[in-house]
């Protein structure tokens, strides 16, 4: 928490956290308010997400292949804009199904591409 949130413990931006579990290691036995190697690998692969042998996340192969049809990543609202359609995005940082980081890409996109 120390590393990542503010004074009342809220961490408002996930990005900006620095926290390295290495720094919380046991040094010498197995505590509760340790890692293990073994803990701090864990935390590390969490971090990165799935990945194969290769170091590849291989889901965003499989996950891609229904792209299409699922995930709205295309940033062209035009059609969109040109019926009168308006626009809301919320996105919680606390969500644990789909990370914020692709959201925060595809406005970014929406708002080059629509020209601010």
């Amino acid at each position: 928490m120390a590393a990542c949130a503010d004074k009342n413990g809220v961490i408002q931006d996930p990005r900006a956290c620095t926290f390295d579990p290495a720094s919380i290691r046991c040094t010498e036995t197995e505590r509760p308010n340790c890692l293990t190697d073994e803990q701090v690998k864990m935390v590390w692969d969490e971090y990165r997400g799935p990945y194969n042998a290769q170091g590849r996340a291989d889901m965003h192969q499989r996950l891609e292949q229904l792209g299409g049809v699922y995930n709205p990543d295309d940033p062209d609202l035009e059609a969109f804009r040109a019926h009168g359609g308006k626009l809301i995005i919320y996105h919680s940082w606390a969500d644990q199904a789909i990370p914020p980081f692709a959201t925060l890409d595809y406005y970014r996109a929406v708002a080059n591409q629509m020209g601010g």
